[in-house]
């Protein structure tokens, strides 16, 4: 997954992902400390039925109950930041929600149907929002390169969705389950039923976690740069010269400002090449429209030729 377009190294723009991380693995290790592990898998009898121990839905998909799983498990949700670039962090961070929830009734509904294939438990960990996010990867992130197999074409999408063979091993049958439901969610997700892929938290929420939660988390400073900056339209603010004469009570209109002549956006030949590669049956005249348009940023060029792919 990491070639590509958008699999940037580190955690850049990608603050729900490291907080899932953070989060996954500060639960495991306290279950693993407690000896709990076996708390947080989630079964319908007795634990739904006779005991109610109706926290099991939230529990089980925070932690990871094996070091196995938990090393594989990061290492898929670590790649899978491609998709919060993709959709944003605010709609990333309802897309975990969402599948979520509904691998979880998937998931219950499973377990009263596997009753008589002796399905006793699904196993603990966010298979759902995993294998929902895969499926989101697949359908939306475009091949680079294929593979022929025995006369197959086998694109490099598919071998990476494969990469989570590993990860089902530890917990096998009941993860093969748990995996199902996270693909249904996923489909459920795309198909826009119940316009779920509409919901988004609250505002106040996001307002709160960007002031209170993002800061923890970013790496990177706020600082704007003391040099003039671009527009969308490539034409230069003033913004920090403006600040600047604020700051010594100067009159705007003193002194005269500068005229500046617009940069001509330049297209860079090797995001040509690249979009060349994954867009075959695209013109160079598409491809040039979609760099310009995204001032030579191959995600979004990427997501511009997605929208506009007849």
């Amino acid at each position: 997954m990491s070639t590509a377009p958008g699999s940037q190294s580190g955690f850049h723009n990608a603050p729900v992902t490291k907080s899932l991380l953070l989060c996954i693995g500060g639960c495991s290790l306290v279950a693993y400390l407690l000896d709990s592990r076996s708390l947080f898998h989630l079964q319908l009898i007795p634990n739904l039925t006779a005991n109610h121990e109706f926290w099991r839905l939230i529990t089980s998909h925070s932690v990871l109950t094996t070091s196995g799983e938990f090393f594989f498990g990061s290492i898929i949700i670590y790649h899978l930041r491609i998709i919060e670039r993709q959709f944003g962090s605010s709609k990333y961070a309802a897309f975990f929600f969402v599948s979520s929830a509904l691998s979880t009734i998937l998931e219950v509904g499973t377990l009263a149907i596997g009753r008589q294939f002796h399905l006793k438990f699904i196993p603990a960990g966010p298979y759902g929002f995993i294998f929902a996010a895969l499926y989101q990867y697949y359908r939306m992130i475009p091949y680079t390169y294929q593979y022929r197999v025995f006369g197959i074409n086998i694109s490099n999408r598919v071998v990476n969705c494969l990469s989570v063979i590993p990860f089902l091993y530890y917990q096998y049958p009941s993860s093969i389950a748990a995996s199902v439901c996270g693909l249904l969610s996923g489909v459920i997700y795309r198909s826009g039923f119940l316009r779920l892929n509409k919901f988004r938290f609250p505002g106040f929420l996001n307002r709160f976690a960007s002031m209170f939660i993002l800061p923890l988390l970013s790496t990177r400073s706020s600082r704007r740069s003391p040099f003039l900056i671009l527009d969308h339209r490539g034409q230069e603010v003033q913004h920090n010269q403006t600040q600047t004469q604020a700051r010594r009570h100067v009159p705007a209109q003193e002194p005269p400002q500068p005229i500046v002549t617009p940069r001509q956006p330049v297209v860079n030949e090797e995001n040509i090449a690249d979009l060349r590669a994954m867009f075959p049956q695209s013109s160079q005249e598409a491809i040039t429209r979609a760099l310009l348009t995204s001032d030579n940023d191959i995600n979004r060029a990427v997501q511009f030729l997605l929208d506009h792919h007849n």
